[in-house]
């Protein structure tokens, strides 16, 4: 009688699947850096786009007899532009900075949860993920403490208010 053996099957890699029983998802299908850095740069240009659609034009100006522009801050025209001493537009220009170093903080806190979610397992970049996190959420909370500063020391020496 012959016997019939079942076909040789080579074992499992080992290295296919990550320590801990995690899932080896990430190593089967890697983004590449270049779908990254657009993904990434897409959701930056988003986050700063999107508050010109959010304070989209209110109303209409009249800026000469007969002609009429779109007011983005109402019919008040409450601007850096509209300030009526230098003490209102010096505020005005540091809170315009501050939302700009805010907005790169966001920005940066962006690219480090996505640096930090593509980082697949390694250790070196997670590491720097972690880093850019930390100094964004850092960097935030310098901005929001200028806020508050910037907005106290305006009214005690613009309008004479303690806060």
């Amino acid at each position: 009688m012959k016997t019939i053996f079942p076909p040789k099957v080579d074992p499992p890699r080992v290295d296919n699947f990550p320590p801990c029983g995690g899932s080896p998802v990430g190593r089967q299908f890697p983004i590449s850096k270049s779908k990254a850095v657009v993904a990434a740069l897409t959701l930056a240009l988003l986050v700063l786009v999107m508050p010109v659609f959010i304070f989209a034009a209110t109303g209409f100006c009249e800026i000469a007899e007969g002609v009429s522009v779109p007011c983005p801050l109402g019919e008040d025209n409450v601007g850096p532009s509209s300030s009526r001493t230098a003490g209102d537009l010096i505020s005005n220009i540091i809170y315009i900075a501050l939302m700009i170093v805010g907005s790169v903080s966001v920005l940066f806190l962006i690219i480090g949860g996505f640096r930090y979610v593509t980082a697949s397992g390694n250790e070196e970049q997670s590491e720097a993920a972690k880093k850019t996190l930390t100094h964004a959420i850092i960097g935030l909370v310098i901005v929001i403490l200028s806020f508050v500063i910037v907005r106290v020391i305006s009214n005690a020496l613009i309008l004479g208010t303690p806060l």
